[in-house]
């Protein structure tokens, strides 16, 4: 008997696990596709994905600006369950509709509404996870879901009903899961990366990445945080020379503070990084950030081996950066010496760099 899936994606990223686990897990049921406007050139993804056989419905909900509430009121919807979720969801279609499987990636309060109202339609509704980066080995992801009182289970309320968690390396998982661990296979080729290039519309790419250094700007411009990523750039450029040096800015943040120093920077911001990895070779290339996820995926997410300089210890702002993620990435990429260098200070980045000129 076929299952109906509805799977929840509120960023690029989300679409492509979604889409690898729908292939290896849920091949020949009926899938409903969720987005919502946080994803970038959505409305574009939105009618490609409309057009794919894969998904029975594709739907798109405009929440940005309209989820962002307190923790007083977080509390307050978690102590009212289904009936303040109803009533916030009252105006997004398809909410009505009965599903056996909810997949959703992150503990958003989107994730947590749409769960209430389902799981309050059908007690029977299946509840999984899907991995979302890095956060969702470290124990932030953990500390979270942990049924250790009743605090705790009252603000993750509908997120208790977990019962699977996809990851691509279940062995990185930091926290101990109460749940059935399911691997994705790291495999995206054939049928699944014809999908993907038509949903991002690969063909559109304007943007060449053969340069030797690859740098990773963050979202902390837009996120009010001051970090000294472009004073950073600067050092690299002086050691490679700046022909060789290409900058991938982030999607949010709102001015390109390196084009006004003469780098070349991405065109193509809708593009999403791992499509792009995907479809390109990167032999002679090596990533560099500060502790960007985006820069781990090829190895981590693809099991591409190309090599990464992570400068979180180099940085005069380290306060900018989210401590548990880093800490949580120091560990990991420690483990993987041949692929991930942390310098210690610039001087060991420069030596590293030296290496790929």
């Amino acid at each position: 008997m076929q299952k109906r899936i509805l799977v929840l994606c509120s960023s690029s990223y989300q679409i492509l696990v979604a889409i690898r686990i729908m292939y290896e897990y849920y091949a020949n049921n009926i899938i409903d596709l969720l987005l919502t406007d946080t994803i970038a050139d959505v409305k574009n993804v939105y009618h490609k994905a409309k057009r794919e056989s894969i998904f029975r419905h594709t739907y798109l909900w405009k929440i940005k600006g309209k989820f962002n509430f307190d923790r007083s009121q977080r509390l307050l919807h978690a102590v009212q369950g289904w009936r303040a979720s109803e009533k916030l969801l009252a105006a997004y279609e398809m909410k009505d509709k009965q599903y056996d499987v909810f997949l959703y990636a992150n503990n958003s309060p989107i994730a947590m509404h749409l769960g209430n109202v389902l799981k309050h339609k059908n007690p029977n509704l299946a509840v999984e996870l899907f991995e979302d980066g890095f956060s969702t080995y470290s124990t932030y992801m953990g500390d979270f879901l942990k049924k250790s009182n009743l605090r705790t289970r009252l603000l993750a309320g509908f997120f208790m009903h977990t019962s699977v968690v996809y990851v691509f390396n279940p062995q990185m998982i930091e926290w101990n899961s109460t749940f059935e661990l399911k691997k994705i296979c790291h495999d995206f080729e054939g049928e699944i990366l014809g999908l993907i290039n038509r949903l991002f519309s690969y063909e559109r790419l304007q943007d060449n990445y053969n340069k030797k250094v690859i740098f990773f700007e963050e979202s902390y411009a837009a996120d009010g945080k001051t970090v000294d990523d472009v004073e950073i750039v600067e050092v690299i450029a002086d050691v490679v020379g700046k022909e060789n040096v290409f900058v991938k800015i982030h999607p949010r943040n709102p001015t390109n503070r390196f084009s006004a120093k003469g780098y070349v920077t991405n065109i193509n911001i809708s593009i999403p990084w791992e499509v792009i990895v995907l479809n390109e070779p990167f032999e002679q290339t090596v990533l560099v950030t500060l502790a960007s996820n985006a820069a781990m995926n090829p190895y981590f997410l693809f099991g591409k081996r190309i090599p990464v300089i992570l400068l979180f210890r180099c940085t005069k702002t380290p306060e900018a950066l989210y401590a548990p993620i880093v800490s949580f990435d120091e560990k990991i990429c420690s483990k993987y010496p041949d692929i991930f260098t942390i310098p210690k200070n610039c001087e060991q980045m420069k030596s590293k760099l030296k290496e790929y000129i």
